[in-house]
């Protein structure tokens, strides 16, 4: 999934490249203040710090960026 996310960065973007960085989600190692937006689709369910998790988001964003996250809730009706 990396390579092909990879790939499609390249495809749609010449004039700017994303680069693809991979590591563990609440120890990321970039820089503080490094990111305009942080986003986790259907994902951060399993990460199990939580707490962790939401700190390393708040210390990546910029001043006025964007934390989004989307993820699976299961709920029963009563």
């Amino acid at each position: 999934m990396v390579e092909l996310g990879r790939r499609r960065c390249e495809a749609e973007s010449a004039r700017r490249p994303h680069p693809v960085h991979i590591a563990d989600v609440c120890d990321t190692g970039l820089p503080s203040g490094s990111a305009d937006f942080v986003w986790g689709e259907d994902a951060w369910c399993y990460v199990v710090d939580k707490k962790q998790l939401i700190a390393e988001a708040a210390r990546l964003i910029k001043r006025g960026g964007i934390i989004a996250f989307t993820d699976w809730i299961v709920g029963l009706e009563v």
